[in-house]
């Protein structure tokens, strides 16, 4: 096969419900296209679903050390120079990556970060939309040169909240070229699981960020405002 053009690192923590259709939706992804999935050791049923795992698939496990090091792990492995994530219980839209990727290479951006929309339980399984898309600081929402980590380092391992948010503020604040566009990129479900990343140690992380921010950098600035849209 010809060298990957995407690399798609999708950490998975005792996610064997989301993780199951996940894996056949990964089935249809263009062979130019390197799948890593990272088993943050999983105490669930997600380690007997390797079986299952398509073959083009490179399935990794490891000792449970949080998204940072589950990422990081991945990326240790990825080859292609451009990057997406997707955490196992979240899903993408159709259009992406596949155009954000596209749009990344047109504007030679280091980034490019879409919108978000957030799911609740519905019943039976179901998933339905909450409120209106929005751009957040989101890994998953967008697509990386690989690059730019080669430049600014990895996630931080000692976060296992507001991770994102730490590593998108060190990405700006050494001069990554971010764009936003307004397509909806991210399907990130609020379940039983996520509770707490979407809570007050969600918060915590967060606050964690910004004074990691404020110790590197005297003046930190709210950059989503300021960056140009595609």
């Amino acid at each position: 096969m010809k060298d990957p053009e995407l690399s798609i690192v999708i950490p998975a923590f005792n996610a064997a419900p989301f993780l199951a259709p996940l894996l056949v939706k990964l089935r249809a992804f263009p062979s130019c296209w390197e799948i890593i999935v990272v088993d943050d050791g999983s105490t669930d049923d997600t380690p007997r679903l390797r079986k299952r795992c398509p073959e083009r698939i490179l399935w990794l496990h490891r000792a449970r050390g949080g998204p940072s090091a589950a990422r990081n792990t991945g990326l240790r492995q990825a080859s292609a120079p451009y990057l997406a994530f997707l955490d196992a219980d979240d899903e993408w839209p159709a259009s992406h990556p596949a155009e954000t990727l596209s749009a990344a290479r047109a504007g030679g951006w280091d980034i490019v970060l879409g919108r978000t929309l957030l799911l609740a339980p519905g019943g039976a399984g179901s998933f339905l939309p909450t409120g209106e898309p929005f751009h957040t600081l989101l890994m998953g929402a967008g697509v990386y040169r690989r690059d730019l980590f080669e430049r600014i380092g990895g996630f931080n391992e000692e976060l296992f909240f507001g991770e994102d948010a730490d590593w998108f503020l060190r990405a700006r604040e050494q001069g990554a070229r971010m764009a936003l566009c307004e397509a909806t990129t991210l399907h990130y479900r609020r379940h039983g699981g996520n509770a707490s990343r979407s809570s007050g140690l969600a918060t915590s992380g967060l606050l964690r960020a910004l004074h990691l921010s404020m110790q590197r950098r005297r003046n930190p600035t709210a950059a989503l405002a300021a960056l140009p849209r595609l």
